[in-house]
């Protein structure tokens, strides 16, 4: 058998203390605010369309800060290898 805490006491204060915060928590809940969003990826995704003008491209990643991506890559519209600059970033 417990008895409850006296009042007055300090077990008596922190129940106080954590129903008084469990409160706000669920408030805070309730307007969207107790979570934090979800950070940013690393990487993102991008898409490198041949300079030659085919309309063909490669999709592929990248870091988040790093500069904009350009390789030479083979083209099979056009046979050949050509240029590939990124140009549009897609959803992931």
């Amino acid at each position: 058998y417990l008895r409850p805490p006296r009042e007055g006491s300090l077990v008596c204060f922190i129940l106080q203390l954590s129903r008084s915060l469990r409160q706000t928590t669920r408030a805070q809940w309730q307007r969207g605010e107790e979570m934090a969003g979800k950070a940013k990826a690393r990487t993102i995704i991008v898409r490198l369309i041949s300079t030659a003008q085919t309309g063909f491209f490669y999709t592929t990643q990248r870091p988040r800060q790093g500069a904009k991506l350009a390789a030479v890559k083979y083209d099979p519209k056009v046979k050949a290898r050509v240029l590939f600059v990124e140009s549009k970033k897609t959803k992931k």
